[in-house]
C-alpha cells in the first residue's frame, strides 16, 4: 500500500511539473543540445539527458545522420540544429545497432523526408529492430519512469537524493529533464519502429562529391550487428557503441571475446578523431588502446582459469589489472582517472567472457 501511494504521489508530481513546464519558457525550448564540428562538415551531436550521441555529415548535396537518439523529440532537436547550418535534406540515417536509445528517432526523419530518406544498417540490425527492440521497450520505459519519479520527488522536496537543497540552476535542469524524458517515454510507449531499408553484410561505400563515406562491419561486439562510419579523407570514425567513453557498455547482447577482435580492427583504421556512441569526442588513439588492453587482460584471465579447470566463482576474484595500470598509467594522474572510469566495464565483461568461452551464448 505504501509503495502504491508513493508511486501515485510521484506520478502526481510529474503531472504538476509538466504543467509548470507547459506554462514556462522551458516548455518552449528543447533540452540543451551541443553540436560540435569535429572536422570539416562533420559534427558530433550530444543532448542533455539523452545518453546516445548522434553525428551529422554534410555532403555536396545532402546530409547523413548517424544514430537517431532515443525519441522522435530528440531527433527533431537534432534536425532543428542541422537546419541552422544547412538547408540540404537528410538523405541517409545510419543505425549503428538496434538498441532503442539509438533508433527511436528514426520516425522523425521519415516524417520530415518521406520521399528521400533511407535508413542503413547491418542486415542483422533490421532483424533485431523488428524482433528484439519491442522486447527492450518496456525495460527502457521502466528505467525512464523511475528516473522521472526520482526527479519529481526532488523537485517536490526541493532537495537532491542526499538531502541537499537544490539551487535554482539544479531545479531548472530537473525541469528540463522531466520535459525531455517525458517526451522520450511517450515515444517509447507509442511509436512504431522504423526498420532500415538498406542493409549490408561487410561494408558499403558512398561517394558524395568530395566525401568518401564507408559504413563498415568490423565484427560482433556490443551487439551482433555493430557498424561504424569511417571517413578516411577526414580521418574520422563514428563508432556507435562499439566504443563508448569513458567505459564500454557491456550488456546482454555483447560478446566481449569477438568484441576484442572488432576493436583491434577499429584500431587498424587510420583516424585522428573518434565520435563514440556515448560520451565525449576522442581526439587520440590512447583511449582505444587502453580499452583493448583491459579487454585483453579479461579474456586472457578467464581463458587461463578455464585451462586450469576452474569455475567462474574461482576465476572472477583472481583478476588483477596491475599490469595494464603499469603499462598505461605510470605516474600520470590524468591517465589514472581515465583508467579508473574505463575499468568499470570489467566485472560485467568477466561474466560475458566466461559464457562466451564456454559456449553458453547462442
Amino acid at each position: 500500500m505504501r509503495l502504491c501511494k508513493l508511486r501515485f504521489l510521484c506520478l502526481l508530481a510529474i503531472g504538476l511539473v509538466m504543467s509548470q513546464i507547459g506554462s514556462s519558457p522551458l516548455g518552449a525550448t528543447a533540452a540543451p543540445l551541443e553540436l560540435e564540428e569535429v572536422a570539416d562538415g562533420i559534427y558530433c551531436v550530444r543532448r542533455e539527458f539523452v545518453g546516445a550521441n548522434a553525428a551529422v555529415i554534410l555532403t555536396d548535396r545532402d546530409v547523413m545522420v548517424v544514430d537517431a537518439h532515443a525519441s522522435p523529440a530528440g531527433a527533431r532537436g537534432t534536425l532543428a540544429a542541422i537546419r541552422e547550418i544547412t538547408d540540404k535534406p537528410v538523405r541517409y540515417v545510419v543505425n549503428t545497432h538496434w538498441h532503442t536509445d539509438h533508433i527511436m528517432g528514426n520516425r522523425a526523419y521519415l516524417e520530415a523526408f518521406p520521399e528521400q530518406v533511407e535508413f542503413i544498417s547491418h542486415e542483422t540490425v533490421r532483424e533485431d529492430i523488428a524482433e528484439l527492440a519491442p522486447e527492450q521497450r518496456p525495460i527502457a520505459v521502466r528505467f525512464v519512469r523511475e528516473d522521472l519519479e526520482a526527479a519529481s520527488r526532488m523537485l517536490m522536496m526541493g532537495r537532491d537524493e542526499h538531502g541537499v537543497a537544490l539551487s535554482e540552476e539544479e531545479k531548472n535542469r530537473l525541469l528540463r529533464f522531466v520535459d525531455d524524458q517525458g517526451k522520450t517515454v511517450n515515444a517509447l510507449e507509442s511509436q512504431p519502429f522504423v526498420v532500415p531499408d538498406l542493409t549490408l553484410q561487410s561494408g558499403l561505400t558512398l561517394h558524395r562529391g568530395g566525401r568518401v563515406i564507408q559504413v563498415l562491419f568490423l565484427g560482433r561486439g556490443h551487439t551482433r550487428g555493430d557498424v561504424v562510419v569511417y571517413l578516411p579523407r577526414q580521418k574520422t570514425v563514428i563508432a556507435g557503441d562499439l566504443l563508448t567513453y569513458p567505459t564500454l557498455h557491456v550488456g546482454s547482447s555483447s560478446r566481449p571475446v569477438e568484441w576484442l577482435a572488432s576493436l583491434r580492427a577499429l584500431a587498424a583504421l587510420e583516424f585522428e578523431i573518434l565520435i563514440p556512441g556515448h560520451g565525449e569526442v576522442v581526439h587520440d588513439r590512447e583511449y582505444l588502446e587502453l580499452i583493448i588492453a583491459l579487454l585483453e587482460q579479461v579474456v586472457e584471465h578467464v581463458q587461463t582459469g578455464l585451462d586450469e579447470g576452474l569455475k567462474f566463482a574461482e576465476i572472477e576474484p583472481r583478476l588483477s589489472l596491475e599490469e595494464v595500470w603499469g603499462q598505461w598509467v605510470g605516474d600520470d594522474r590524468d591517465r589514472a582517472n581515465i583508467f579508473e572510469e574505463a575499468r568499470e566495464f570489467v566485472p560485467e565483461a568477466l561474466g560475458r567472457v566466461y559464457l562466451e568461452l564456454t559456449g553458453k551464448l547462442d
